[in-house]
């Protein structure tokens, strides 16, 4: 009875230090907070491996609810993704060289998902959190994180639109012709300091048949990096803007990226 009661003593005592001070082994012990930590950190550092493509844009956190986590318990599911600009040809290579530029820890691999598919990028961001990055629109690589189904937790309070937020996108709208709207924001904190921030405002107005003659004003200075009908980009300095007309609706996104 002894030895069984010490054994018991042992047992109890190797799974609170265990509790306390091991890993997480498994994705299910660790909430939508902890993963929501490592996507923000993880989106700056994907930004800056994709220098110099311009990064279009980054999205806010999006949380889908009503996953399964087992048969019996529900969570949900967290995603962030980033839009880099990168001419079709080099599109591939593209992510071959944001392969190249990230931290040994992701152990990036380049692969298609089924033979002669399109190229691939998959990584760990660690904390169970999956990296994807895919050739989408010509001339367009996303790269996606995806925390994988966990449990739920309240997450911190999305960037909030500030004072310099309107001025990143007035200017466009302007010679759009379109009516001012209220802004958006996504950011995410950069490896070397400062954020990574894009602001986007939605308008109903049809866009003009080519966006590029509305935006000439603005962009005698800038590199032009898409000009399309319905879809025009160009990069001055750090910062990248990009407008798609859809219909009614024209949408200007403005992203500051990395220092």
């Amino acid at each position: 009875m002894a030895v069984t009661v010490v054994w018991a003593l042992s047992l109890l005592a190797a799974a609170m230090i265990s509790a306390h001070r091991s890993p997480p082994t498994v994705r299910e012990q660790r909430d939508l907070a902890h993963a929501d930590v490592v996507v923000d950190r993880a989106v700056g550092e994907l930004a800056a491996a994709a220098t110099p493509l311009p990064v279009l844009s980054i999205s806010a956190d999006t949380v889908t609810q009503g996953c399964r986590i087992s048969p019996l318990r529900e969570g949900a599911l967290l995603r962030r993704t980033l839009v880099l600009a990168a001419p079709e040809p080099q599109a591939a290579e593209a992510l071959r060289a944001i392969a190249r530029r990230l931290p040994p820890r992701y152990r990036p691999t380049i692969g298609p998902d089924a033979p002669g598919g399109a190229p691939e990028l998959h990584a760990d961001a660690g904390g169970f959190v999956a990296v994807r990055g895919t050739l989408n629109e010509p001339g367009e690589v996303t790269l996606t994180l995806d925390s994988g189904c966990r449990p739920a937790a309240p997450l911190p309070a999305a960037a909030v639109p500030d004072g310099r937020d309107p001025a990143a996108v007035a200017p466009v709208l302007a010679a759009l012709g379109a009516a001012p709207a209220q802004p958006a924001v996504a950011q995410a904190p950069c490896p070397g300091g400062g954020a990574i921030r894009t602001v986007t405002a939605r308008s109903r107005t049809a866009a003009p048949a080519l966006l590029a003659d509305a935006l000439r004003p603005l962009t005698a200075d800038a590199s032009v990096i898409v000009d399309q009908p319905a879809f025009y980009a160009y990069q001055r300095g750090s910062t990248t803007v990009s407008v798609r007309g859809d219909g009614d609706t024209v949408s200007v996104v403005s992203t500051t990226s990395c220092p």
